[in-house]
């Protein structure tokens, strides 16, 4: 088993835009378990359903472009790349989302941007086996 990936040099994309100060994502990926019983059975049978992503990008917000607000203002769905590391550029995940945003502020801290989205079809990985 190799060494497992820190997360401080990671690298996003937003529809071919780099989230620049970006510092902290997930990706959550639920399969549904449905029930699919049949008479005679002492007990209900289960298997996987449908599969769905979501996830967060949050980070520091940047005076001269905000493509997070971007993509969630934009109404359509956005293309989502993240790649853990920018040392291994052939493993990412990859799919089509719709993105929503928060911001927030204050007196003595940086602006934080972040966003949350939706998957709008598959997530693919790529590099891993």
């Amino acid at each position: 088993m190799g060494a497992p990936y820190s997360g401080v040099n990671g690298l996003i994309y937003v529809s071919g835009v780099e989230i620049v100060g970006s510092n902290t994502w997930s990706i959550s990926a639920p399969t549904a378990v449905v029930a699919m019983p049949q008479m005679g059975d002492a007990y209900v049978r289960k298997g996987p359903g449908q599969r769905e992503w979501s996830g967060s990008i949050s980070g520091w917000d940047q005076a001269d472009a905000n493509p997070l607000s971007d993509a969630a203002q934009s109404g359509i769905a956005e293309i989502l790349l993240i790649y853990p590391t920018r040392s291994t550029l052939t493993n990412y995940w990859y799919g089509s989302a719709v993105f929503g945003q928060s911001a927030g502020g204050g007196t003595n801290a940086g602006v934080s941007a972040g966003a949350t989205f939706n998957g709008t079809g598959d997530l693919t990985p790529f590099g891993w086996s």
